[in-house]
């Protein structure tokens, strides 16, 4: 056992932890404020890439039971349809506001991702240099109870895990939390009872896909451990 382990440290929790990083983070409000906007551009190029299904439903059936989308209005705002029919009209559009759309999504991931990353990078900069202006201060004594090894694993490769995993988390919290909200208005804005409706039978039916998981991955547990029985009988005799 390394003597790294065998001191005693204060225990810390992992929200405690994670709200230190935190303020390491928020020191760059600028690239984060930035990475907020990218996502919030990604969320709603989803939705709007969502949207433009009901456009091009819209322009290949018969009359619309609801109003136009949003994809549609911004389409025919820009660039009225004049005299063209729904399907002339939607067959150049459609292609255009997808490209569009598709373009606007990847920049809004590109920059969210980008300067999420230069915040993660920054933070891990930061905390090295803290760490070894500590290293450089701590008495010889306490340096010479670790190899060279430990201290740097500590400086280098411990650093860059908890930064990064920290950094990937809040990443990973924007994105897809501001996706979900997003596509979660935009069902409320289709059809509020029916979006509440599957919001109640949402849960029955992923515990539902719960049962059958855990019991299929129990019969494949049962059957592996059978055939490895089998083997062993196979190899005894």
């Amino acid at each position: 056992m390394s003597k790294l382990a065998e001191k005693p440290t204060q225990k810390v929790t992992d929200t405690q932890l994670y709200g230190r990083l935190l303020r390491y983070a928020f020191a760059y409000k600028g690239s984060l404020i930035l990475s907020v906007f990218g996502y919030v551009v990604y969320s709603l190029g989803n939705v709007l890439l969502a949207d433009l299904t009901q456009f091009l439903l819209d322009s290949l059936g018969e009359e619309a039971t609801v109003g136009p989308g949003f994809v549609a209005q911004a389409a025919q705002w820009i660039w009225p349809p004049g005299d063209k029919t729904a399907t002339d009209y939607a067959r150049i559009a459609v292609p255009v506001a997808a490209v569009i759309l598709s373009l606007g999504r990847a920049l809004g991931f590109f920059a969210g991702s980008y300067f999420m990353n230069k915040v993660a990078r920054s933070v891990v900069h930061v905390v090295r240099t803290e760490l070894f202006n500590v290293l450089v201060r701590v008495p010889k004594a306490h340096i010479d109870q670790y190899s060279t090894g430990e201290l740097l694993s500590k400086v280098t490769f411990n650093v860059e895990q908890v930064s990064g995993a920290a950094s990937d988390a809040l990443k990973t919290i924007l994105r897809e939390g501001l996706t979900i909200i997003a596509l979660v208005a935009y069902m409320l804005y289709l059809n509020w009872e029916l979006t509440a409706i599957f919001f109640v039978v949402a849960p029955a039916i992923g515990l539902v896909v719960q049962v059958i998981v855990e019991s299929t991955a129990l019969e494949l547990m049962t059957r592996s451990t059978d055939d490895n029985r089998s083997d062993h009988q196979y190899t005894l005799q």
